[in-house]
């Protein structure tokens, strides 16, 4: 049988593209790996309330909400309070069989251990995929193949849109723990940096009362710790943390990502990669969630067009372009930066950061409006001598 689209990979940008695909009336196949739709099970998956409307959610998915944020510096603390919602912690397994089961309920058809392992291509065109399937193995066809198999990007490293060796491989290691002592009446999500977590962070993220997903990560490259053992550091970081002591984990999720700012092209003749298969995730705050979703429906409305003879599949890639454009750049600039400095630079930078308007925060942490950042700087002439010159760790 052949398809209109198979999509390799049910995660949110994989399951979201064949949600709206099938929506459209295409014919739609999902093939996941994993035994169990929903699986594996590792995101943190915070969010900003446009997730839940844009993509229509359901409250099913969702853990909790937040109203305040605090980055965490050695010894200074900067915290965003809000009389409204900023963001949602959901419920990663769910989201994805939601959106499954939502394309189910459209026509798509579905496969799980469903093992891909190349892309068929005949005269330069993408084809179809060869799998290890629960009946051996298998060949299906389609107009259009959709990489979303997450960090891996098989078909899209086999293709050629990905590097064999990616840079800025950040593992990332979470607790969902429970009998937490969160502060905030459980409602603030805490970020910390400084040397112990030197190239990356780590957080606090609720997901109701005094319990939460507890985890740390960074990326490896830029970090000079002694002990690279994730699990090792995350202990240490619960350890010292009060809200934290007591608390007892449920669960352990692990991952990681290419935090390097995307691919430069997603795209070839009868394929496209999307989400983290096409390092679709904000280098600066490590978001995949949104960005996620966001390629799903964008890869949904440029296959749409190709099959109906008003587009060009390369059309994703301008697309994807106008949306992100050099925010993840300039994201990814900062991060470096940031992995950069001492503690002593990053407690002052903090202590600024507490004169930041709430709203322009939000602004800047999930929308990536750096300009706004040049009016705060221009008050700080201390940052700019001693954090930007002077306290940088080279």
């Amino acid at each position: 049988m052949k398809y209109d689209v198979v999509v390799v990979g049910a995660g949110p940008a994989g399951s979201g593209c064949a949600r709206e695909l099938a929506k459209k009336g295409l014919s739609v196949l999902i093939l996941e790996r994993s035994l169990e739709i929903g699986q594996p099970n590792f995101s943190t998956a915070g969010t900003p309330p446009e997730t839940i409307r844009d993509f229509k959610l359901p409250k099913s998915v969702v853990f909790s909400s937040w109203n305040s944020m605090a980055l965490n510096g050695p010894n200074e603390k900067a915290e965003f309070l809000f009389n409204k919602t900023i963001g949602y912690t959901l419920k990663f397994r769910e989201l994805k069989q939601f959106l499954v089961k939502d394309a189910i309920m459209h026509g798509a058809d579905t496969a799980s251990n469903a093992n891909v392992d190349k892309a068929v291509v005949k005269n330069g065109r993408v084809v179809g995929v060869e799998f290890d399937g629960a009946s051996g193995r298998k060949i299906v066809y389609a107009s259009i193949v959709v990489d979303a198999t997450g960090a891996e990007g098989k078909l899209a490293s086999q293709l050629g849109l990905r590097k064999k060796t990616m840079k800025r491989y950040s593992p990332a290691v979470e607790y969902y723990m429970l009998g937490l002592h969160l502060e905030r009446d459980s409602k603030r999500v805490d970020l910390y940096i400084g040397s112990e977590y030197q190239g990356g962070y780590a957080w606090i993220f609720p997901t109701g009362r005094n319990q939460a997903k507890v985890g740390l990560g960074w990326a490896l490259e830029d970090n000079k710790l002694k002990d690279k053992n994730l699990l090792h550091n995350l202990a240490n970081f619960i350890g010292k943390n009060e809200q934290l002591k007591g608390g007892r984990p449920i669960e352990l999720h692990s991952h990681y990502l290419f935090a390097n700012g995307g691919l430069r092209k997603h795209s070839m003749n009868g394929f496209l990669a999307i989400g983290d298969a096409a390092c679709q995730v904000n280098p600066l705050a490590g978001e995949g969630i949104r960005h996620c979703l966001w390629s799903g429906r964008s890869a949904a409305k440029v296959i749409n067009n190709v099959l109906r003879n008003k587009g060009d599949i390369s059309d994703y890639d301008a697309e994807w372009k106008e949306r992100i454009g050099n925010k993840w750049k300039i994201s990814a600039m900062i991060q470096k930066y940031l992995c950069k400095l001492d503690d002593k630079a990053i407690d002052i930078l903090i202590r600024e950061a507490k004169k930041i308007d709430g709203e322009d925060f939000l602004e800047v942490f999930f929308h990536y409006k750096f300009s706004l950042i040049k009016k705060y700087i221009r008050r700080a002439p201390s940052l700019v001598k001693e954090v930007l010159i002077g306290r940088m760790r080279w």
